[in-house]
């Protein structure tokens, strides 16, 4: 599939409620339809953040619509969803981050008001696994190289839900967790199939990545706002351009 640019004027809601809860406080699965969800298996170290409850760290931010806190994620008014870990010193150490694909906000209205582009997916493996090609030249995207030609804007929506998060929190730093497949972005041996997506959300907010490492990092002392990040996004979006 080829993702060009069709960006127009788009202005977000920004009516939602934003609930930051205790692991414990919210389903999580209860079938293999809630894994599959998700895009992650039951045996995943995702899915084992519900179940091994010995950390009483583990946060869940829910951006949703109404006044009463969501106690599912995958709640018809839930529209991004993040999961992860405080330090002790209030570090947000990000485990998942993802939007309920079924909500009507998440409509991208065919790439208009957000996305990749400049790149088309390709399949292999029968179809299960994903990978990208730059639509200039055909250069198959790698993690070496993926800076340079992902481009597009994110989705809003989870942007607005990881910036919301580390402001009620006063989160002085945040980082991917290093385990988890989304910071293992355009490695072989993964799906790729998010990982343009994903990638957008971290360089729009000016995430860093660590010399000789692959997740994506950002603290407070010494790196841009990430409200500021995000009013430039908006304001970008109001214009039709792209944010990346």
């Amino acid at each position: 599939m080829r993702f060009e640019n069709r960006l127009q004027p788009f202005e977000m809601d920004t009516g939602l409620h934003l609930s930051i809860l205790p692991a414990l406080a919210v389903d999580f699965a209860d079938d293999e339809s809630t894994y599959a969800h998700f895009g992650f298996s039951e045996r995943s170290k995702q899915s084992r953040f519900f179940t091994d409850l010995t950390s009483a760290n583990r946060v869940v931010a829910i951006p949703h619509e109404g006044d009463v806190p969501p106690t599912s994620m995958v709640d018809a008014r839930v529209v991004a969803r993040l999961f992860g870990t405080v330090g002790r010193d209030g570090s947000l150490e990000l485990w998942h981050l993802s939007v309920n694909a079924s909500h009507a906000l998440n409509d991208t209205a065919a790439g208009t008001r957000w996305g990749v582009h400049n790149l088309e997916s390709c399949a292999a493996l029968g179809d299960r696994v994903t990978f990208w090609r730059t639509l200039t030249d055909g250069k198959r995207v790698t993690s070496r190289n993926a800076r340079a030609h992902v481009r597009g804007t994110p989705n809003p929506y989870a942007v607005e839900c990881l910036v919301r998060c580390v402001e009620r929190l006063g989160c002085p730093s945040v980082r991917q967790h290093d385990g988890m497949p989304c910071a293992q972005l355009f490695h072989g041996g993964y799906d790729e199939r998010t990982h343009p997506a994903t990638m957008l959300l971290y360089e729009a907010l000016k995430f860093e990545r660590a010399p000789g490492l692959s997740h994506y990092t950002w603290h407070a002392d010494f790196m841009v706002p990430l409200t500021h990040s995000f009013e430039t996004m908006r304001d970008r979006m109001r214009c039709g351009l792209s944010v990346v």
